[in-house]
Protein backbone atom coordinates (compact mmCIF):
# COMPACT_ATOMS: atom_id res chain seq x y z
CA UNK A 1 0.00 0.00 0.00
CA UNK A 2 1.42 3.43 -0.94
CA UNK A 3 2.70 5.56 1.92
CA UNK A 4 0.87 8.57 0.49
CA UNK A 5 -0.46 10.43 -2.53
CA UNK A 6 1.21 13.17 -4.54
CA UNK A 7 -0.78 15.61 -6.66
CA UNK A 8 1.29 16.74 -9.64
CA UNK A 9 0.52 18.09 -13.11
CA UNK A 10 2.09 20.18 -15.88
CA UNK A 11 3.25 22.96 -13.54
CA UNK A 12 7.02 23.29 -13.31
CA UNK A 13 6.89 23.22 -9.52
CA UNK A 14 5.62 19.62 -9.69
CA UNK A 15 8.23 18.20 -12.08
CA UNK A 16 10.87 17.36 -9.51
CA UNK A 17 8.51 15.76 -6.99
CA UNK A 18 7.12 13.46 -9.68
CA UNK A 19 10.63 12.68 -10.93
CA UNK A 20 11.80 11.75 -7.43
CA UNK A 21 8.89 9.37 -6.92
CA UNK A 22 9.39 7.68 -10.28
CA UNK A 23 13.19 7.54 -10.34
CA UNK A 24 13.65 6.27 -6.80
CA UNK A 25 10.50 4.13 -6.94
CA UNK A 26 9.16 5.72 -3.77
CA UNK A 27 5.89 4.03 -2.83
CA UNK A 28 3.71 7.07 -3.47
CA UNK A 29 0.62 7.22 -5.66
CA UNK A 30 0.69 10.09 -8.18
CA UNK A 31 -2.59 11.74 -9.12
CA UNK A 32 -3.37 14.56 -11.54
CA UNK A 33 -5.42 17.18 -9.69
CA UNK A 34 -7.48 18.11 -12.76
CA UNK A 35 -8.67 14.49 -12.94
CA UNK A 36 -9.56 14.45 -9.24
CA UNK A 37 -10.80 18.02 -9.04
CA UNK A 38 -13.48 17.84 -6.34
CA UNK A 39 -11.40 15.77 -3.91
CA UNK A 40 -8.28 17.82 -4.54
CA UNK A 41 -9.96 21.18 -3.95
CA UNK A 42 -11.67 19.88 -0.81
CA UNK A 43 -8.32 18.74 0.59
CA UNK A 44 -6.30 21.69 -0.70
CA UNK A 45 -8.60 24.71 -1.16
CA UNK A 46 -5.74 26.96 -2.32
CA UNK A 47 -5.40 24.59 -5.32
CA UNK A 48 -1.60 24.76 -5.19
CA UNK A 49 0.57 21.96 -6.55
CA UNK A 50 2.46 19.90 -5.71
CA UNK A 51 0.49 18.67 -2.73
CA UNK A 52 0.90 15.52 -0.64
CA UNK A 53 -1.19 13.62 1.89
CA UNK A 54 -1.28 10.22 3.56
CA UNK A 55 -3.83 8.03 5.34
CA UNK A 56 -2.75 9.34 8.76
CA UNK A 57 -4.02 12.80 7.87
CA UNK A 58 -0.56 14.21 7.25
CA UNK A 59 -0.60 16.89 4.55
CA UNK A 60 2.11 18.91 2.85
CA UNK A 61 2.08 21.77 0.40
CA UNK A 62 4.96 23.81 -1.04
CA UNK A 63 7.44 22.20 -3.42
CA UNK A 64 10.44 22.80 -1.17
CA UNK A 65 8.90 20.88 1.74
CA UNK A 66 7.57 18.05 -0.44
CA UNK A 67 10.86 17.51 -2.28
CA UNK A 68 12.72 17.40 1.03
CA UNK A 69 10.19 14.93 2.44
CA UNK A 70 10.45 12.65 -0.60
CA UNK A 71 14.25 12.68 -0.62
CA UNK A 72 14.23 11.53 2.99
CA UNK A 73 12.53 8.36 1.73
CA UNK A 74 15.22 7.27 -0.74
CA UNK A 75 17.22 4.27 0.48
CA UNK A 76 20.68 5.51 -0.57
CA UNK A 77 21.82 7.52 2.46
CA UNK A 78 25.01 8.67 0.74
CA UNK A 79 23.06 10.08 -2.21
CA UNK A 80 20.51 11.58 0.16
CA UNK A 81 23.29 13.45 1.95
CA UNK A 82 24.76 14.59 -1.38
CA UNK A 83 21.46 16.00 -2.60
CA UNK A 84 20.31 17.61 0.65
CA UNK A 85 23.57 18.37 2.41
CA UNK A 86 24.43 17.41 5.98
CA UNK A 87 24.78 19.19 9.30
CA UNK A 88 28.46 18.21 9.26
CA UNK A 89 28.96 20.79 6.50
CA UNK A 90 26.52 23.49 7.46
CA UNK A 91 27.77 26.04 4.92
CA UNK A 92 27.27 23.58 2.06
CA UNK A 93 23.78 22.68 3.29
CA UNK A 94 22.81 26.33 3.61
CA UNK A 95 24.02 27.05 0.08
CA UNK A 96 21.75 24.28 -1.21
CA UNK A 97 18.81 25.81 0.66
CA UNK A 98 19.77 29.25 -0.68
CA UNK A 99 19.55 28.20 -4.34
CA UNK A 100 16.38 26.17 -3.79
CA UNK A 101 14.75 29.17 -2.13
CA UNK A 102 15.90 31.52 -4.90
CA UNK A 103 14.46 29.25 -7.58
CA UNK A 104 11.13 28.81 -5.82
CA UNK A 105 10.69 32.52 -5.21
CA UNK A 106 12.48 35.14 -7.34
CA UNK A 107 13.25 32.89 -10.32
CA UNK A 108 9.79 31.33 -10.47
CA UNK A 109 8.01 34.67 -10.07
CA UNK A 110 10.12 36.53 -12.63
CA UNK A 111 9.73 33.67 -15.11
CA UNK A 112 5.97 33.64 -14.66
CA UNK A 113 5.66 37.39 -15.17
CA UNK A 114 7.38 36.92 -18.53
CA UNK A 115 6.14 33.64 -20.04
CA UNK A 116 2.61 34.03 -18.69
CA UNK A 117 2.16 37.12 -20.85
CA UNK A 118 3.26 35.21 -23.95
CA UNK A 119 1.11 32.18 -23.12
CA UNK A 120 -1.95 34.23 -22.26
CA UNK A 121 -2.24 33.50 -18.54
CA UNK A 122 -2.17 37.22 -17.83
CA UNK A 123 -2.67 40.26 -20.10
CA UNK A 124 0.29 41.24 -22.27
CA UNK A 125 1.76 44.69 -22.52
CA UNK A 126 5.04 45.67 -24.11
CA UNK A 127 6.11 47.66 -21.06
CA UNK A 128 5.30 45.04 -18.43
CA UNK A 129 6.91 42.29 -20.51
CA UNK A 130 10.10 44.33 -20.91
CA UNK A 131 10.20 44.92 -17.15
CA UNK A 132 9.63 41.22 -16.47
CA UNK A 133 12.52 40.33 -18.77
CA UNK A 134 14.78 42.84 -17.03
CA UNK A 135 13.97 41.31 -13.65
CA UNK A 136 14.45 37.81 -15.02
CA UNK A 137 17.85 38.71 -16.47
CA UNK A 138 19.05 39.85 -13.05
CA UNK A 139 18.20 36.45 -11.58
CA UNK A 140 19.65 34.49 -14.50
CA UNK A 141 22.89 36.45 -14.21
CA UNK A 142 23.36 35.00 -10.73
CA UNK A 143 23.31 31.53 -12.28
CA UNK A 144 25.47 32.54 -15.22
CA UNK A 145 28.14 34.02 -12.98
CA UNK A 146 28.19 31.08 -10.58
CA UNK A 147 28.34 28.52 -13.39
CA UNK A 148 31.15 30.30 -15.22
CA UNK A 149 33.76 28.45 -13.17
CA UNK A 150 31.66 25.70 -11.57
CA UNK A 151 29.87 22.69 -13.00
CA UNK A 152 27.18 22.77 -10.32
CA UNK A 153 25.53 25.42 -8.20
CA UNK A 154 26.94 24.42 -4.82
CA UNK A 155 29.89 22.04 -4.90
CA UNK A 156 31.46 19.47 -7.21
CA UNK A 157 28.40 17.21 -7.25
CA UNK A 158 24.79 17.60 -8.24
CA UNK A 159 22.48 18.63 -5.41
CA UNK A 160 18.85 19.51 -4.87
CA UNK A 161 19.84 23.07 -5.80
CA UNK A 162 20.57 21.97 -9.38
CA UNK A 163 17.56 19.70 -9.76
CA UNK A 164 15.13 22.24 -8.35
CA UNK A 165 16.54 25.23 -10.23
CA UNK A 166 16.55 23.42 -13.57
CA UNK A 167 12.95 22.25 -13.28
CA UNK A 168 11.78 25.74 -12.34
CA UNK A 169 13.87 27.31 -15.12
CA UNK A 170 12.46 24.91 -17.71
CA UNK A 171 9.51 27.23 -18.33
CA UNK A 172 11.98 29.79 -19.63
CA UNK A 173 13.33 27.29 -22.13
CA UNK A 174 9.76 26.32 -23.06
CA UNK A 175 8.68 29.84 -24.00
CA UNK A 176 11.44 32.46 -23.91
CA UNK A 177 15.01 31.19 -24.20
CA UNK A 178 15.62 30.83 -27.93
CA UNK A 179 18.91 30.14 -29.70
CA UNK A 180 20.19 33.72 -29.35
CA UNK A 181 19.51 33.74 -25.63
CA UNK A 182 21.34 30.43 -25.22
CA UNK A 183 24.38 31.84 -27.02
CA UNK A 184 24.39 34.80 -24.64
CA UNK A 185 24.07 32.55 -21.56
CA UNK A 186 26.34 29.58 -22.38
CA UNK A 187 27.04 28.58 -18.78
CA UNK A 188 23.38 28.43 -17.77
CA UNK A 189 22.49 26.60 -20.98
CA UNK A 190 25.26 24.01 -20.52
CA UNK A 191 24.27 23.40 -16.91
CA UNK A 192 20.55 23.17 -17.73
CA UNK A 193 21.13 20.68 -20.56
CA UNK A 194 23.32 18.49 -18.36
CA UNK A 195 20.92 18.65 -15.42
CA UNK A 196 17.79 17.65 -17.34
CA UNK A 197 19.77 14.80 -18.92
CA UNK A 198 20.90 13.46 -15.54
CA UNK A 199 19.39 10.20 -14.22
CA UNK A 200 16.77 11.75 -11.94
CA UNK A 201 15.28 14.11 -14.54
CA UNK A 202 15.94 12.49 -17.90
CA UNK A 203 12.55 10.76 -18.14
CA UNK A 204 10.71 14.02 -17.42
CA UNK A 205 12.62 15.75 -20.23
CA UNK A 206 12.88 12.87 -22.70
CA UNK A 207 13.51 14.20 -26.24
CA UNK A 208 13.34 17.78 -25.00
CA UNK A 209 13.29 20.26 -27.89
CA UNK A 210 14.74 23.74 -27.52
CA UNK A 211 13.14 26.82 -29.02
CA UNK A 212 14.66 28.46 -32.06
CA UNK A 213 13.06 31.76 -31.06
CA UNK A 214 10.81 32.95 -28.22
CA UNK A 215 7.07 32.80 -28.49
CA UNK A 216 5.57 35.79 -30.26
CA UNK A 217 3.71 38.39 -28.25
CA UNK A 218 -0.05 37.73 -28.35
CA UNK A 219 -2.39 39.99 -30.28
CA UNK A 220 -6.05 40.69 -29.88
CA UNK A 221 -8.25 40.88 -26.80
CA UNK A 222 -7.03 38.97 -23.76
CA UNK A 223 -9.27 36.23 -22.42
CA UNK A 224 -8.46 34.29 -19.22
CA UNK A 225 -7.41 30.66 -19.62
CA UNK A 226 -9.09 27.92 -17.61
CA UNK A 227 -6.42 25.33 -16.78
CA UNK A 228 -8.91 22.91 -15.27
CA UNK A 229 -9.06 23.82 -11.57
CA UNK A 230 -11.13 27.02 -11.79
Amino acid sequence: MPIGTLYANFRNRTILARALVNHFKIDVDIKIPEENKDIFIKQFPLKKVPAYYDSDGFELTEAMAINYFLLRHIPDKKLQDQLLGTDHDLKNKCQIIRWVSLANSDLCLSLFQAFAQLRGDIPYSKESFALAMQNLEKIINLYEERLKNHKYLVNDKQTLADLNSATIMSKGFDYIFGSEWRKQHPNTYRWFAETISSPILKDEFFNYEYLEKPWDAPTGEWKPINWGLD
